[in-house]
């Protein structure tokens, strides 16, 4: 987990960080359970809400 979180530190500005916001494969359920479980992280990456 630490690796992907200081990722940004560790490689900036050599490597872009392209953020996936769509997932086509998951159903609206699924992913609202894991958006809810992923919320409660006290150190995670933030990302836009997919339109």
């Amino acid at each position: 987990m630490r690796n992907i979180l200081d990722f940004p530190n560790s490689f900036y500005p050599q490597a872009d960080i392209i953020a996936l916001d769509r997932n086509y494969r998951s159903a609206s359920l699924v992913l609202g359970a894991a958006n809810a479980s992923i919320g409660l992280a006290k150190e995670r990456f933030t990302k836009n809400a997919a339109t």
